[in-house]
């Protein structure tokens, strides 16, 4: 399913991010309130949520590289 691949993939984006010692825990917070988000989609079946979620937690991981 879309949904499971796009939150593995987000989360393991971002537990790369906070092994590399990047320090932008304002970005990891904002990207795993979404994620957390997106898990209650996917746990009540509302995949389009779940994957909206996953999505728009994308950029604040992408930040918390730079």
């Amino acid at each position: 399913m879309a949904c499971s691949q796009d939150l593995d993939a987000a989360y393991g984006k971002l537990d790369y991010t906070k092994t590399k010692g990047y320090n932008a825990k304002l970005n990891w917070a904002k990207a795993e309130g979404l994620l957390a988000e997106a898990r209650v989609g996917q746990g009540i079946k509302e995949y389009n949520t779940c994957i909206a979620k996953a999505k728009a937690a994308a950029p604040y991981i992408q930040a918390s590289l730079q």
